[in-house]
């Protein structure tokens, strides 16, 4: 299916998006909470997901805490308005009542460019190491954050 996407864009000379995203934090829910509590979890992603993104694109769990979309016809000036909405989401589903678990993602992009003849298999990639690029960053600012909080106890 995804290369079908990519072959559309091409033709059409259209964009395709494709994001990755890693859901943090599953190992810990797993092990306070239990493996049905991180198999639920793993739905609530996708579940978030399907209510972010558009009817037309493509929502995959790939593996595990992974996942995967492709967004046709989305233009690079609208990737910033899809991660907040993500974002706010994500938001919305963690105010909920007696939620067990917060669900956070690391998201990572690439974007197809017909000059460049990116294959499917480059941009998954590209949207990997992008993911693994913010995912780090995120784990940098909670440790400075915890930092100066111990700094503040002391």
């Amino acid at each position: 299916l995804g290369q079908q996407q990519l072959k559309l864009a091409a033709r059409q000379h259209g964009s395709l998006v494709v994001f990755f995203m890693d859901l943090n934090e599953l190992k810990a829910i797993n092990d306070q909470q239990g493996h049905e509590a991180g198999d639920q979890a793993i739905c609530d992603a996708a579940q978030v997901l399907k209510t972010c993104f558009r009817s037309t694109d493509v929502v995959a769990r790939l593996a595990g805490d992974e996942y995967c979309v492709l967004s046709v016809d989305l233009e690079r000036s609208d990737i910033p308005t899809v991660l907040e909405r993500l974002h706010a989401q994500l938001e919305a589903f963690n105010r909920g009542e007696n939620r067990p678990y917060q669900l956070s993602m690391s998201v990572g992009h690439a974007a197809y460019d017909a000059e460049t003849q990116h294959t499917l298999h480059d941009l998954l990639r590209t949207a990997d190491q992008d993911m693994y690029r913010n995912k780090q960053a995120r784990k940098r600012r909670l440790r400075d954050i915890h930092d100066r909080l111990k700094v503040r106890a002391s």
